[in-house]
């Protein structure tokens, strides 16, 4: 099951991810499939049950995005449930622009909310791959640092006993 939250009562309209179910804290301005009004921070699901979230530019409008997280943890399947986020960066204009937007990220922030509650991580953007790899990681790091829109996987693995992998970025190629 695709869920997409955040999925569009506010001023962009609808944003169509082809889920099979859409939430939103506001009344949707058109009508929308599978619709719920509930909050991002406390999802009225159970545990386990969302193969896939999507949240477009949904997390920096939020007073506890930590609840989100855990939320989307919660709910996302063991072995492979993925977190799809688009945000803004810090560097852009975006970020501070609109008024509602009460948190600023940059990739090393969300990086470590992310990993603290579990989450391994995909960067959507990254260097060429005939660049060496000792200097390739560094380079994915910096693009995702000045880039204007970041793009990231959050994946739910099953871990033994509760305890988080071993700490590593990953990257798209």
């Amino acid at each position: 099951m695709k869920l997409n939250i955040g999925c569009g009562g506010g001023k962009y309209g609808f944003r169509n991810f082809h889920c099979d179910l859409n939430i939103d804290i506001d009344k949707p301005k058109d009508k929308i499939k599978s619709f719920i009004r509930a909050d991002a921070q406390h999802l009225p699901l159970v545990d386990s049950c969302i193969n896939e979230i999507y949240a477009s530019h949904l997390i920096e409008h939020l007073e506890n995005p930590h609840l989100f997280e855990m939320e989307s943890y919660r709910c996302l399947k063991d072995g492979g449930g993925i977190l799809h986020l688009w945000l803004p960066n810090f560097l852009s204009v975006n970020s501070t622009l609109d008024p509602t937007h009460v948190q600023i990220y940059n990739i090393l922030r969300i990086y470590k909310e992310l990993r603290n509650v579990g989450f391994d991580f995909n960067l959507k953007f990254g260097a060429g791959s005939r660049i060496p790899k000792i200097i390739r990681k560094p380079i994915h790091i910096l693009i995702n640092l000045l880039c204007e829109e970041l793009i990231i996987e959050g994946i739910k693995h099953t871990r033994a006993c509760g305890t988080i992998e071993s700490d590593r970025l990953r990257t798209q190629a």
